[in-house]
């Protein structure tokens, strides 16, 4: 559903940029922006990875106005791409139903990678407010709860995401009665 608002979106934003500030596809803009948007990514991915305090890099993407520039020059590189793929594809240019319908689906394939990108932009700079609760065990093994399997049985894994456990146990609803639950922020 994301996928295809931002197709219709960029679909409207493009034939109306198209028709009334008579822009064309421009080939340098769309690879600059692309470009642009790959080393922002990166550079943010790199970010997340960093757990140490005392590093300066982990006080820049702690700051605050970093976030708010990142995510501004993200959305707006982010424009421009979809806009210049749009003006690519110019979907009123194909007259035949064969090349339209093809036209259309490049795009909305295109327009997939919007809500994913998205997701990990906001995940790596923290904007994301994810969180995850689990329980200590007598070794001190964290345990995250997953989801309940019956009305008396949770499961519990070794990681957050239930596709990344690398173990998972099942236990009463009462063995966690009095248990202190931990809230985990992501």
């Amino acid at each position: 559903f994301y996928t295809l608002f931002w197709m219709i979106t960029f679909t409207f934003l493009g034939e109306t940029i198209r028709e009334k500030l008579k822009w064309e596809y421009n080939e340098i803009w769309s690879a600059v922006s692309e470009s642009l948007i790959f080393v922002i990514v990166i550079v943010l991915v790199s970010l997340s990875v960093i757990t140490k305090p005392e590093r300066k890099l982990f006080k820049l993407k702690s700051n605050n106005y970093f976030k708010i520039i990142m995510v501004c020059l993200y959305l707006m590189l982010l424009f421009f791409f979809y806009i210049q793929m749009y003006l690519l594809l110019a979907f009123p240019q194909f007259k035949q139903i064969e090349m339209l319908t093809a036209a259309i689906i490049m795009f909305f394939v295109v327009c997939t990678a919007m809500p994913v990108l998205t997701g990990i932009i906001f995940k790596s700079i923290n904007l994301t407010n994810e969180k995850h609760v689990f329980i200590e065990d007598e070794d001190e093994n964290e345990w995250f709860i997953l989801h309940p399997i019956s009305n008396e049985v949770i499961l519990l894994g070794d990681k957050f995401d239930p596709r990344l456990c690398t173990k998972t146990k099942m236990v009463k609803l009462e063995e966690l009665y009095n248990k202190p639950i931990k809230v985990y922020k992501n």
